[in-house]
């Protein structure tokens, strides 16, 4: 009897740890992949070299939020831009590029509300050397208008963060230097030499006149 218990407690917990794996399979994988366009410039990402968001599973109604930082660590001011693209994932009646809503705050402000899909490009701005911004990140999967269709879709999105330079390149030609001497000192010579030629011109014919 009590052999018959264990056995039909192992096959329960069998069964609830089949459904339990089922049940994480079907459920919505998201994955948002960052690169960074322009790091010779400065661009720097934080973090950087992992992706914003990888969500194995989304039900209905949930909310993943993350945050990014982007510094200027060059010498030069450049504008950020941002853009996002879908790469890879399922289409049709389940796709979550679409379905997702995503929402985007920087210093405070929303700048951005939306499907995943409405989300092309972003100017953040200039960003002077030494300073940074920060971006808040939002998705959420709507519960209501989710149906069945959305079990086990995928998504890989690509975040591009691009920095266009606004440095004035040097002149490489040197700057023009005005002429102070020359012939500027020969007429203050010649001046001063007529000067005094007409003096002693004068004060030879005084003398003849006496």
């Amino acid at each position: 009897m009590k052999r018959k218990t264990i056995s039909s407690l192992a096959i329960i917990l069998g069964v609830l740890l089949i459904v339990s794996s089922l049940n994480m399979m079907t459920k919505p994988g998201v994955v948002f992949a960052l690169e960074l366009v322009g790091d010779e410039m400065g661009l720097r990402l934080e973090p950087s070299n992992t992706a914003l968001f990888a969500v194995k599973n989304m039900n209905p109604g949930d909310t993943q939020e993350a945050g990014l930082t982007i510094s200027n660590e060059g010498k030069c001011p450049f504008t950020a831009y941002m853009s996002l693209a879908k790469i890879s994932g399922t289409d049709g009646a389940g796709d979550l590029y679409p379905q997702l809503q995503l929402t985007v705050t920087s210093l405070g402000e929303e700048i951005y509300h939306g499907p995943l899909s409405g989300f092309q490009q972003y100017n953040l701005g200039q960003l002077q050397p030494n300073t940074n911004q920060t971006l808040e990140f939002s998705v959420h999967l709507p519960g209501p208008t989710t149906g069945n269709e959305f079990q086990g879709s995928t998504l890989a999105v690509q975040m591009v963060f691009t920095a266009s330079q606004e440095c004035t390149p040097p002149d490489p030609s040197p700057p023009d230097i005005p002429h102070t001497g020359g012939f500027d000192t020969i007429q203050l010579l010649a001046g001063f030499s007529l000067l005094l030629l007409g003096i002693l011109l004068r004060r030879k014919k005084t003398v003849s006149a006496q």
